[in-house]
């Protein structure tokens, strides 16, 4: 059982934790800037609130996992892949229409209780979305009730987190603060829930006996687009370096790229059929040098000959690697073409170095 330093050390997590603190004050601010923008408010508003949810699940899943919880990503507010993370809000729309409901017509109890309710019932939602990211699991009552019965006594905390949460929520609705401060109550709580509730799920570890359906499996045009996508990536990184005139820092960084892709061969036939279209093929040229020393290792003598003839014909003073000079006479004897055997025979040297 938790001592009561523990308790409090929980509670107070969300501030006393850098990234979420400054992830509490940056979507408090914009969620006041939404309030007070008219119909740019809206906008912002849909844009956000997404965001935030997604955040939640961000949390959760650190705290679970034993780990640090990341800042505020921009990749938060691009939900088209992860619509799933969405779900939680169904359960809160609902809820917020009965409380106002409730409210308007005068019967405040019943509002009080079926916000606590919403409260209770939230923090489960999160923890199966969390474990399955199944839209539909995250509402079955029946995995609702299965994370409860594993938190066991942890869920008392959870429990009294999440009502204190709606109680905070409750009082600072009732008390008419100035909106900032209601924002900031009221994403206190969320955050609190998720960051307990993840914290519950380390110490139980209640995806054991949670079905997770298999995982479909991405195809290979889906493979190779991301794989494109975060080479992409790499290669407008490096060329940034070399539009600045640091032509050695961006080959650096592609070939540390390389060395860490799960095939350096592949990725370095992308990135140098990519850089041959760049205004200046001195890059290129350079990672080229190094994509023949990896297909001479890998005896490809035929498409080595051919990267050859590109780097040369890009710039004829196109120069070899010191360590693939001896290897590369050996192709001389498979050309035709008397200036490239000689080139090779001399061991791809050039007037000029490239390197």
């Amino acid at each position: 059982m938790l001592s009561l330093r523990d308790a409090l050390d929980e509670l107070l997590y969300p501030v006393k934790d850098p990234a979420m603190l400054l992830a509490l004050l940056f979507f408090s601010v914009l969620f006041s800037l939404a309030i007070f923008s008219g119909l740019f408010g809206l906008w912002l508003m849909a844009a956000i609130v997404p965001g935030f949810f997604q955040y939640l699940l961000v949390v959760m899943q650190a705290r679970a996992d034993n780990k640090e919880v990341p800042a505020v990503d921009v990749n938060l507010f691009s939900f088209a892949q992860r619509l799933w993370s969405l779900f939680p809000m169904v359960l809160l729309t609902v809820a917020g229409l009965s409380v106002y409901y409730l409210a308007s017509s005068g019967r405040e109890t019943l509002a009080v209780v079926a916000l606590g309710l919403a409260f209770m019932l939230l923090p489960l939602s999160l923890a199966v979305l969390t474990i399955t990211h199944s839209a539909i699991e995250c509402l079955r009552p029946s995995r609702l009730w299965l994370v409860a019965r594993n938190w066991g006594r942890h869920y008392l905390l959870v429990l009294g987190v999440s009502l204190a949460g709606a109680l905070l929520v409750y009082l600072a609705l009732h008390y008419d603060l100035f909106v900032f401060f209601t924002i900031l109550f009221t994403l206190y709580a969320f955050l609190l829930i998720a960051s307990v509730g993840g914290h519950a799920l380390a110490i139980q570890e209640a995806e054991i006996e949670i079905s997770i359906p298999d995982p479909v499996l991405p195809g290979p045009l889906e493979v190779e687009k991301k794989e494109n996508q975060v080479r992409t990536h790499a290669l407008n990184h490096a060329y940034g370096m070399v539009s600045r005139g640091n032509c050695a820092g961006g080959v650096r960084h592609l070939l540390e790229y390389i060395q860490d892709s799960p095939d350096p061969l592949d990725c370095s036939r992308w990135l140098f059929a990519q850089m041959l279209n760049w205004e200046s093929p001195q890059a290129a040229l350079q990672l080229g040098q190094h994509l023949v020393s990896r297909l001479l290792a890998e005896q490809q003598d035929q498409e080595a000959l051919k990267t050859i003839v590109r780097c040369r014909h890009a710039n004829p003073d196109f120069t070899l690697l010191e360590p693939d000079r001896a290897p590369a006479a050996r192709l001389a004897k498979q050309v035709y073409d008397p200036e490239l055997r000689q080139w090779l025979v001399e061991g791809g040297s050039g007037t000029e170095k490239t390197a």
